[in-house]
Protein backbone atom coordinates (compact mmCIF):
# COMPACT_ATOMS: atom_id res chain seq x y z
CA UNK A 1 0.00 0.00 0.00
CA UNK A 2 1.78 2.70 1.20
CA UNK A 3 0.26 5.86 -0.87
CA UNK A 4 2.84 9.02 -1.07
CA UNK A 5 -0.18 11.82 -0.04
CA UNK A 6 0.11 15.13 -1.83
CA UNK A 7 -3.09 16.86 0.35
CA UNK A 8 -3.06 14.81 3.87
CA UNK A 9 -3.33 18.21 6.32
CA UNK A 10 -6.48 19.05 4.06
CA UNK A 11 -9.17 16.62 6.34
CA UNK A 12 -12.27 15.46 4.27
CA UNK A 13 -15.93 16.31 5.72
CA UNK A 14 -16.81 15.62 9.26
CA UNK A 15 -20.61 15.34 9.79
CA UNK A 16 -22.61 16.99 12.93
CA UNK A 17 -26.16 16.84 13.57
CA UNK A 18 -27.71 17.68 9.96
CA UNK A 19 -24.86 19.04 8.25
CA UNK A 20 -21.35 18.69 7.21
CA UNK A 21 -18.59 20.76 8.04
CA UNK A 22 -15.01 21.19 6.80
CA UNK A 23 -12.49 20.30 9.12
CA UNK A 24 -9.55 22.24 9.78
CA UNK A 25 -6.34 22.44 7.15
CA UNK A 26 -3.48 21.74 9.85
CA UNK A 27 -0.88 22.15 7.76
CA UNK A 28 -0.30 23.43 3.93
CA UNK A 29 3.69 24.09 3.67
CA UNK A 30 4.42 22.27 0.52
CA UNK A 31 8.08 22.03 2.28
CA UNK A 32 6.29 18.92 3.80
CA UNK A 33 5.41 16.90 1.16
CA UNK A 34 4.71 14.58 -0.17
CA UNK A 35 3.90 12.05 2.73
CA UNK A 36 4.26 8.72 2.47
CA UNK A 37 1.34 6.20 4.28
CA UNK A 38 -1.69 4.14 3.14
CA UNK A 39 -4.81 6.05 3.65
CA UNK A 40 -6.22 9.51 1.88
CA UNK A 41 -7.55 12.96 3.54
CA UNK A 42 -8.77 15.36 1.08
CA UNK A 43 -11.43 18.17 1.12
CA UNK A 44 -14.15 18.31 -1.03
CA UNK A 45 -17.79 19.03 -1.41
CA UNK A 46 -20.94 17.92 0.51
CA UNK A 47 -21.01 13.97 0.42
CA UNK A 48 -24.01 12.85 -1.24
CA UNK A 49 -27.24 11.84 1.80
CA UNK A 50 -26.65 8.15 0.10
CA UNK A 51 -23.42 6.22 1.95
CA UNK A 52 -21.80 4.85 -1.42
CA UNK A 53 -22.18 1.20 -0.17
CA UNK A 54 -26.10 1.67 0.05
CA UNK A 55 -26.24 2.12 -3.55
CA UNK A 56 -26.73 -1.00 -5.93
CA UNK A 57 -23.45 -2.63 -7.22
CA UNK A 58 -23.76 -1.68 -10.68
CA UNK A 59 -24.57 2.03 -9.49
CA UNK A 60 -21.36 1.59 -7.23
CA UNK A 61 -18.99 0.21 -10.37
CA UNK A 62 -20.13 3.18 -12.52
CA UNK A 63 -19.09 5.59 -10.26
CA UNK A 64 -15.63 3.57 -9.47
CA UNK A 65 -15.52 3.20 -13.31
CA UNK A 66 -16.17 7.56 -13.57
CA UNK A 67 -13.53 8.09 -10.71
CA UNK A 68 -11.04 6.31 -12.83
CA UNK A 69 -11.68 7.78 -15.84
CA UNK A 70 -11.38 11.31 -13.64
CA UNK A 71 -8.44 9.89 -12.27
CA UNK A 72 -8.24 12.79 -9.52
CA UNK A 73 -5.15 12.05 -7.99
CA UNK A 74 -5.07 12.54 -3.86
CA UNK A 75 -1.71 9.61 -3.62
CA UNK A 76 1.00 8.21 -4.64
CA UNK A 77 3.35 5.34 -3.41
CA UNK A 78 5.94 3.25 -4.36
CA UNK A 79 3.12 0.17 -5.90
CA UNK A 80 0.17 2.20 -6.60
CA UNK A 81 -1.80 5.48 -6.98
CA UNK A 82 -4.79 6.78 -4.86
CA UNK A 83 -8.00 8.34 -6.64
CA UNK A 84 -10.98 10.56 -5.40
CA UNK A 85 -14.37 9.55 -5.72
CA UNK A 86 -16.41 12.35 -6.32
CA UNK A 87 -18.79 12.93 -3.78
CA UNK A 88 -18.39 10.13 -1.45
CA UNK A 89 -15.10 11.35 0.50
CA UNK A 90 -15.59 8.77 2.69
CA UNK A 91 -14.00 6.50 0.50
CA UNK A 92 -11.45 6.06 -2.19
CA UNK A 93 -9.84 3.91 -4.51
CA UNK A 94 -6.49 2.33 -4.60
CA UNK A 95 -4.93 1.25 -8.03
CA UNK A 96 -1.52 -0.54 -8.37
CA UNK A 97 0.95 1.28 -10.57
CA UNK A 98 1.83 -1.54 -13.04
CA UNK A 99 -1.45 -3.17 -14.33
CA UNK A 100 -2.11 -6.87 -14.79
CA UNK A 101 -5.89 -6.82 -15.64
CA UNK A 102 -5.83 -4.84 -18.82
CA UNK A 103 -9.33 -5.25 -20.58
CA UNK A 104 -10.69 -6.70 -17.12
CA UNK A 105 -14.17 -6.13 -16.69
CA UNK A 106 -14.57 -3.84 -13.80
CA UNK A 107 -16.87 -5.73 -10.92
CA UNK A 108 -17.48 -5.50 -7.20
CA UNK A 109 -16.01 -8.08 -5.25
CA UNK A 110 -17.28 -7.73 -1.10
CA UNK A 111 -15.07 -11.09 -0.45
CA UNK A 112 -12.55 -9.90 1.96
CA UNK A 113 -9.64 -11.69 3.51
CA UNK A 114 -8.35 -11.35 6.68
CA UNK A 115 -5.96 -8.57 5.58
CA UNK A 116 -7.96 -7.25 3.33
CA UNK A 117 -10.22 -6.31 6.56
CA UNK A 118 -7.37 -5.22 8.33
CA UNK A 119 -6.09 -2.96 6.07
CA UNK A 120 -9.39 -1.04 5.50
CA UNK A 121 -10.46 -2.77 2.03
CA UNK A 122 -14.06 -2.42 1.87
CA UNK A 123 -14.53 -4.19 -1.77
CA UNK A 124 -11.95 -5.56 -4.66
CA UNK A 125 -12.98 -4.13 -8.04
CA UNK A 126 -10.31 -5.87 -10.34
CA UNK A 127 -7.13 -7.58 -9.47
CA UNK A 128 -5.26 -4.33 -9.51
CA UNK A 129 -8.00 -2.30 -7.70
CA UNK A 130 -9.40 -1.57 -4.60
CA UNK A 131 -12.06 0.55 -3.44
CA UNK A 132 -10.94 1.67 0.13
CA UNK A 133 -12.24 3.30 3.35
CA UNK A 134 -11.43 7.05 4.06
CA UNK A 135 -9.34 6.92 7.39
CA UNK A 136 -8.47 11.24 8.72
CA UNK A 137 -5.74 11.51 10.31
CA UNK A 138 -2.41 12.83 9.98
CA UNK A 139 0.99 10.71 10.58
CA UNK A 140 2.97 10.94 13.35
CA UNK A 141 5.90 10.46 11.35
CA UNK A 142 6.48 12.49 7.68
CA UNK A 143 8.89 10.65 5.50
CA UNK A 144 11.33 12.20 3.41
CA UNK A 145 11.17 15.46 5.82
CA UNK A 146 11.51 13.95 9.21
CA UNK A 147 14.63 15.29 9.87
CA UNK A 148 13.78 18.82 8.40
CA UNK A 149 13.07 21.48 10.69
CA UNK A 150 9.69 21.61 9.91
CA UNK A 151 9.14 18.23 9.70
CA UNK A 152 10.24 17.86 13.57
CA UNK A 153 8.13 20.51 14.55
CA UNK A 154 5.16 18.42 13.19
CA UNK A 155 5.64 15.37 15.12
CA UNK A 156 6.43 17.33 18.27
CA UNK A 157 3.35 18.95 17.89
CA UNK A 158 1.74 16.17 17.22
CA UNK A 159 3.39 14.06 20.19
CA UNK A 160 2.17 16.99 22.35
CA UNK A 161 -1.29 16.47 21.34
CA UNK A 162 -1.68 12.73 21.31
CA UNK A 163 0.59 13.19 24.95
CA UNK A 164 -1.65 15.75 26.47
CA UNK A 165 -4.98 15.70 25.16
CA UNK A 166 -5.76 12.12 23.83
CA UNK A 167 -7.70 10.50 26.29
CA UNK A 168 -6.86 6.39 27.55
CA UNK A 169 -9.79 4.95 25.51
CA UNK A 170 -7.66 6.53 22.16
CA UNK A 171 -4.99 4.20 23.46
CA UNK A 172 -6.68 1.50 24.16
CA UNK A 173 -8.51 1.11 20.88
CA UNK A 174 -5.12 1.54 19.03
CA UNK A 175 -3.69 -1.52 21.14
CA UNK A 176 -7.04 -3.35 20.73
CA UNK A 177 -6.62 -3.14 17.26
CA UNK A 178 -2.95 -4.26 17.34
CA UNK A 179 -3.69 -7.47 19.35
CA UNK A 180 -6.46 -7.86 17.51
CA UNK A 181 -4.25 -8.39 14.12
CA UNK A 182 -1.79 -10.46 15.73
CA UNK A 183 -4.40 -12.86 16.93
CA UNK A 184 -5.05 -13.02 13.07
CA UNK A 185 -1.60 -13.52 12.07
CA UNK A 186 -0.56 -10.10 11.09
CA UNK A 187 1.30 -7.94 12.35
CA UNK A 188 1.45 -3.58 12.54
CA UNK A 189 4.34 -2.41 10.55
CA UNK A 190 5.09 -0.30 13.41
CA UNK A 191 6.39 3.16 11.71
CA UNK A 192 5.14 6.75 12.38
CA UNK A 193 4.01 6.67 8.95
CA UNK A 194 1.35 4.16 9.68
CA UNK A 195 -0.16 5.77 12.60
CA UNK A 196 -2.59 8.45 11.71
CA UNK A 197 -3.94 11.01 14.21
CA UNK A 198 -7.04 12.75 14.35
CA UNK A 199 -7.39 15.88 16.08
CA UNK A 200 -10.91 16.19 16.11
CA UNK A 201 -12.24 12.13 17.19
CA UNK A 202 -8.80 11.79 18.87
CA UNK A 203 -8.43 8.34 17.27
CA UNK A 204 -5.49 6.90 16.94
CA UNK A 205 -5.56 4.30 13.86
CA UNK A 206 -2.80 2.00 12.47
CA UNK A 207 -3.13 1.68 8.47
CA UNK A 208 -0.50 -0.95 7.42
CA UNK A 209 -0.86 -4.49 8.44
CA UNK A 210 0.89 -7.80 6.36
CA UNK A 211 1.94 -11.21 7.73
CA UNK A 212 5.41 -10.22 6.51
CA UNK A 213 6.47 -8.01 9.39
CA UNK A 214 5.83 -10.93 12.01
CA UNK A 215 8.67 -9.89 14.72
CA UNK A 216 9.96 -12.33 17.57
CA UNK A 217 9.93 -9.46 20.27
CA UNK A 218 5.45 -8.69 19.99
CA UNK A 219 5.07 -6.30 22.43
CA UNK A 220 1.53 -4.10 21.36
CA UNK A 221 3.53 -0.95 23.76
CA UNK A 222 6.67 -1.32 22.31
CA UNK A 223 5.18 -1.21 18.81
CA UNK A 224 3.01 1.87 19.11
CA UNK A 225 5.44 3.95 21.56
CA UNK A 226 7.89 3.00 18.05
CA UNK A 227 5.02 3.99 15.77
CA UNK A 228 4.79 7.65 17.72
CA UNK A 229 8.18 8.12 16.81
CA UNK A 230 9.09 9.53 20.45
CA UNK A 231 12.51 10.57 20.67
CA UNK A 232 14.46 13.84 22.71
CA UNK A 233 11.22 15.33 23.99
CA UNK A 234 9.46 15.75 27.14
CA UNK A 235 6.52 13.81 26.08
CA UNK A 236 8.43 10.42 26.16
CA UNK A 237 7.12 9.60 29.85
CA UNK A 238 3.35 10.61 29.46
CA UNK A 239 2.78 8.96 26.27
CA UNK A 240 4.68 5.70 27.37
CA UNK A 241 1.91 6.29 30.67
CA UNK A 242 -1.21 6.16 28.78
CA UNK A 243 -0.13 2.85 26.77
CA UNK A 244 0.91 1.22 30.02
CA UNK A 245 -2.04 2.40 31.83
CA UNK A 246 -4.54 1.47 28.31
CA UNK A 247 -2.70 -2.08 28.49
CA UNK A 248 -3.50 -2.54 31.92
CA UNK A 249 -7.01 -1.78 31.38
CA UNK A 250 -7.16 -4.46 28.29
CA UNK A 251 -5.52 -6.88 30.87
CA UNK A 252 -8.46 -6.56 32.97
CA UNK A 253 -11.32 -6.04 30.49
CA UNK A 254 -10.24 -8.89 27.88
CA UNK A 255 -10.10 -12.70 28.50
CA UNK A 256 -6.26 -14.28 28.87
CA UNK A 257 -6.75 -16.36 25.51
CA UNK A 258 -7.24 -13.05 23.36
CA UNK A 259 -4.24 -11.30 24.88
CA UNK A 260 -1.45 -12.98 22.35
CA UNK A 261 0.69 -14.50 25.27
CA UNK A 262 2.25 -17.22 23.70
CA UNK A 263 3.59 -14.44 21.18
CA UNK A 264 4.12 -11.73 23.89
CA UNK A 265 7.50 -10.11 24.37
CA UNK A 266 7.54 -8.38 28.04
CA UNK A 267 10.47 -6.36 27.88
CA UNK A 268 9.99 -2.91 26.79
CA UNK A 269 13.55 -2.51 26.24
CA UNK A 270 15.71 -5.43 25.26
CA UNK A 271 16.40 -4.82 21.85
CA UNK A 272 19.44 -2.27 21.66
CA UNK A 273 18.96 -1.48 17.82
CA UNK A 274 19.56 2.13 16.90
CA UNK A 275 16.61 4.61 16.06
CA UNK A 276 14.30 2.75 19.12
CA UNK A 277 12.69 5.16 20.59
CA UNK A 278 13.22 3.85 23.87
CA UNK A 279 16.86 4.88 23.62
CA UNK A 280 16.07 8.68 24.19
CA UNK A 281 13.87 7.65 27.15
CA UNK A 282 14.69 10.09 29.84
CA UNK A 283 14.67 7.98 32.75
CA UNK A 284 16.11 4.32 32.06
CA UNK A 285 15.42 2.99 35.60
CA UNK A 286 12.55 4.24 35.58
CA UNK A 287 11.60 2.56 32.24
CA UNK A 288 12.99 -0.81 34.19
CA UNK A 289 10.49 -0.09 37.25
CA UNK A 290 7.34 0.22 34.52
CA UNK A 291 8.49 -2.86 32.83
CA UNK A 292 8.97 -4.82 35.97
CA UNK A 293 5.41 -4.08 37.34
CA UNK A 294 3.81 -4.51 33.74
CA UNK A 295 5.62 -8.42 33.70
CA UNK A 296 3.97 -8.52 37.37
CA UNK A 297 0.68 -8.10 36.34
CA UNK A 298 0.93 -9.87 33.01
CA UNK A 299 2.05 -13.14 35.28
CA UNK A 300 -0.91 -12.45 37.72
CA UNK A 301 -3.66 -12.16 34.89
CA UNK A 302 -2.46 -15.98 34.12
CA UNK A 303 -2.69 -17.11 37.47
CA UNK A 304 -6.17 -19.27 38.07
CA UNK A 305 -6.24 -18.95 41.44
CA UNK A 306 -6.13 -15.27 41.54
CA UNK A 307 -9.63 -13.65 42.19
CA UNK A 308 -10.80 -10.76 40.21
CA UNK A 309 -11.22 -8.29 42.53
CA UNK A 310 -7.97 -9.14 43.48
CA UNK A 311 -6.30 -8.77 39.85
CA UNK A 312 -8.89 -5.44 39.68
CA UNK A 313 -7.15 -3.97 42.87
CA UNK A 314 -3.77 -4.51 41.31
CA UNK A 315 -4.67 -2.89 38.10
CA UNK A 316 -5.56 -0.12 39.94
CA UNK A 317 -2.28 0.51 42.24
CA UNK A 318 -0.30 0.23 38.54
CA UNK A 319 -2.27 2.63 37.44
CA UNK A 320 -2.04 4.84 40.41
CA UNK A 321 2.23 4.37 40.14
CA UNK A 322 1.87 4.91 36.09
CA UNK A 323 0.28 9.12 37.07
CA UNK A 324 2.60 9.35 39.70
CA UNK A 325 5.76 8.37 38.12
CA UNK A 326 5.38 8.79 34.24
CA UNK A 327 2.22 11.27 33.74
CA UNK A 328 3.56 13.52 36.48
CA UNK A 329 7.28 12.77 35.51
CA UNK A 330 9.37 15.43 36.67
CA UNK A 331 12.76 15.31 35.50
CA UNK A 332 15.58 14.65 38.23
CA UNK A 333 17.55 17.84 38.95
CA UNK A 334 21.26 17.75 37.81
CA UNK A 335 23.90 18.09 40.30
CA UNK A 336 26.90 20.30 39.93
CA UNK A 337 29.80 19.87 42.33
Amino acid sequence: MNLQISNIFNKGPQQTQNNYQRQTNYLTSPKLLPLKQDTVSFSGGVPKSVDLLDLPSDKIIKICKKALKDKIEIGRGQEAIAYKIEDYPYYCIRQLKKLTAKGQTLGFDMKLNKYDKVNHVVAHLDSDTQLMRYIPGIPLKIMKHSDTESGIKVKQALQELVANNFPESSFKDAIKQVEEAKEKGIDFDRFGENLLVDPISQNLTCIDFSPNYHMAEYNPISFLYHAIDVDKTEHAPKILGKLAKAYAQRLLEVPVKKLNFDNLDTNLYARGFEGDPFNYFPDKTLLKETEAKLKELIAEKQNPTLHDNGFEYMVEMFKEFVDEKLINYIKPRQEFF
